[in-house]
């Protein structure tokens, strides 16, 4: 009390007479190599804004001075001990430092079929794949590689149609008169049960042009 007294009378300034910034500790954190993720930091005390600065991150994140939003994508497995600084408007600091461990991804569990499927006339036909062993939940980057031969492949509307029923359109009619679909996808599977039969499920929408599913698979 005091000495914020003596602080005040000499400087004739409130702000300078506060304490210091208090950097509230996020408490340890995992990431996962190649997947985006962030992280807001804060704090309090001092004489606010604060400008934020970060050592040691991982390779890919970086944190926005003006707001301490830490954010990216990590680049590097590993073990960073972090340190994040707040520096309030009169150049008072306040560090914490915690540890951001990036890990590699979980081996995709998934499939194939290579069996040809007909594409008729405005009609549709699924293609299953059996996905057994894999006591996991999908990821938000999952893929599903298409291979679909067709002579006009704006007729075709293509979904990926998960165990529980769930559909996820991956193509809309679409590219005109364009033969053959052979394309991968990224699809956000967060969340889905990967235990189970997927289906590629391809409706022809229209007259005249026909195909078959050639080949698909899914990485979950």
């Amino acid at each position: 009390m005091l000495a914020a007294l003596v602080a005040l009378l000499v400087t004739g300034s409130p702000a300078l007479a506060q304490s210091d910034p208090v950097v509230a500790n996020p408490g340890d954190k995992v990431g996962v190599m190649g997947m985006a993720t962030s992280l807001q930091l804060t704090a309090t005390g001092g004489a606010a804004p604060y400008t934020w600065t970060a050592t040691n991150l991982p390779p890919g994140l970086t944190v926005a001075p003006a707001t301490g939003l830490v954010s990216g994508t990590p680049q590097q497995w590993g073990l960073y001990q972090v340190t994040a600084t707040a520096k309030d408007s009169v150049g008072r600091s306040g560090s914490v430092n915690f540890y951001w461990n990036i890990v590699t991804p979980p081996v995709p569990c998934g499939g194939g079929n290579h069996d040809d499927y007909p594409i008729r006339d405005r009609s549709t036909v699924d293609s299953p794949i059996a996905v057994t062993n894999c006591p996991t939940t999908g990821l938000p980057n999952s893929r599903v590689e298409v291979h679909i031969k067709h002579t006009y492949i704006g007729d075709l509307v293509v979904s990926l149609v998960s165990p529980d029923g769930t559909t996820f359109l991956l193509h809309n009619r679409t590219g005109g008169g364009t033969d053959d679909i052979n394309q991968s996808y990224t699809v956000n599977l967060s969340g889905e049960q990967v235990e189970g039969t997927w289906k590629l499920r391809v409706r022809d929408a229209a007259y005249k042009d026909t195909g078959f599913i050639d080949s698909w698979s899914i990485g979950l």
